[in-house]
């Protein structure tokens, strides 16, 4: 009896291992994991030497690996079993990510792409005591792809991903030292360029605001390293995103599941460079406000925490009446520009932040009807695409440019295209990470004519 028992077992085994491989097998195969953001493995090519080294059999693993049958909602089950280990008191959890250690995870969906596209041819500062706010009611939930997670390096304190209530929050851990240098490559760029008028617009996260007060310990303050960076500047301008956020708490300024800040966090932060620039900000009832739901962001995506599963983000954004021209370059393709949009309308749920420039091109150039003999040359991450799209509003031309992305110089392309602003629009994170600063120092430095529309 017993001997027949373990040949059931193991044939019932067997049976249910086959079932899930042939299954595997015939079923339709993904080619991207929406839930990762990443490219899943193709099926490997067979030579006798991958055969014989071993790298045939375990690129097969991987393989079926990645398009194992029901494979996400396995990872999802795992996830929220794990959870139930131990005691909860509150809904806290840290997660240690190694991609937030090993470089920008950056929003590589070409979304513009991706539609039809037609080729074109080559071608006086207040004095603010900066306190963190400990109102609870502040958190955000309503229930309404992807750059860099904040990026690498000093500005850091750890790989973790913080997750209080249903939020996702990352620790601050730069310094005044270098939040002045900072200030020091933005007034190299004024010294060098004279008439410009030049911005250092610095974005706080969300854990400045919306981390309860008990864990803000566990971080450094934010927006006194931003005041630092302003106040150390002589020639450059700063603009104190800061001060308008908090006067903005209780409004859907930054994502539940996502890193960045929404459309209209950076709204308001495109309110408070307009006070530092002497414009009057176009008011969100002269634009229509468009909603993308059920958006997944940076945060959920490298946890998959069924918290932030339940407190999904909606991407809203605003449309002006401003007609406009989009080009838009690509790393490795500077001397062939493409039609874009500076919106793409198309964006799903899953790729929903690329309805701000489509993705983080290295250069994109916006032109408009206007006809006010300004342009603008904006440097920026990820942070800076929503806001970008409301600098129509004011320019003849918007040159955007992704300071990780693009590697030509940048004294000549300033005259060339007769620059009359700059804005550094850069998350506190990256003004505080050397690397980061280096990337936009080094475009100053060099002297060669750059390519562009």
């Amino acid at each position: 009896m017993k001997k027949f028992g373990a040949y059931a077992f193991v044939f019932l085994f067997s049976y249910v291992l086959l079932f899930f491989g042939v299954f595997t097998w015939i079923v339709p195969k993904k080619t991207v994991s929406q839930n990762e953001k990443r490219k899943l493995a193709t099926f490997p090519r067979w030579s006798l030497d991958n055969f014989f080294h071993g790298k045939f059999t375990d690129s097969i693993a991987v393989y079926f690996a990645d398009h194992f049958i029901y494979r996400e909602e396995w990872i999802s089950l795992a996830v929220q079993t794990h959870q139930l280990k131990g005691i909860q008191i509150e809904k806290v959890k840290v997660y240690q990510n190694q991609n937030l250690l090993d470089g920008d995870v950056k929003i590589s969906d070409n979304l513009l792409q991706e539609d039809t596209t037609s080729n074109h041819k080559n071608s006086s500062k207040t004095e603010i005591h900066y306190q963190t706010s400990t109102d609870q009611n502040y958190a955000i939930t309503e229930k309404t792809y992807l750059d860099s997670l904040q990026e690498q390096g000093v500005g850091r304190t750890s790989n973790n991903v913080f997750i209080c209530n249903g939020k996702g929050f990352q620790f601050f851990g730069g310094n005044h030292q270098l939040a002045k240098h900072f200030a020091k490559v933005v007034d190299r760029y004024a010294t060098q360029n004279p008439e410009v008028k030049v911005y250092a617009a610095v974005v706080p996260s969300n854990a400045e605001f919306y981390l309860p007060q008990k864990y803000q310990k566990l971080k450094r303050s934010e927006c006194a390293n931003i005041e630092a960076t302003n106040q150390a500047l002589i020639k450059g301008i700063g603009v104190d995103i800061c001060k308008e956020i908090y006067e903005h708490l209780d409004e859907y300024l930054y994502f539940n599941t996502d890193h960045h800040w929404t459309g209209l966090g950076a709204y308001y932060g495109y309110v408070a460079w307009c006070k530092s620039a002497g414009f009057e900000p176009v008011t969100l009832d002269k634009m229509k406000r468009k909603v993308i739901k059920n958006y997944y962001g940076t945060l959920y995506h490298l946890t998959q925490d069924p918290e932030l599963a339940k407190n999904k983000d909606s991407v809203e954004y605003y449309k002006s009446d401003v007609k406009t021209k989009t080009f838009y370059w690509l790393e490795n393709q500077m001397n062939k520009a493409y039609s874009g949009t500076y919106l793409v309308e198309f964006a799903g749920s899953a790729t929903a932040y690329g309805v701000f420039l489509g993705a983080d091109y290295p250069l994109m150039h916006i032109s408009t009807d206007l006809q006010t003999n300004r342009n603008c040359l904006i440097i920026k991450n990820s942070y800076g695409n929503p806001f970008t799209t409301y600098l129509v509003n004011h320019f003849d031309n918007i040159y955007a440019i992704d300071y990780r992305y693009y590697h030509q110089p940048l004294n000549q392309f300033i005259r060339d295209k007769k620059i009359t602003d700059i804005i550094f629009l850069m998350g506190v994170f990256s003004t505080n990470t050397p690397q980061h600063v280096r990337k936009v120092e080094v475009l100053l430095k060099k002297e060669q004519v750059t390519s562009g529309k």
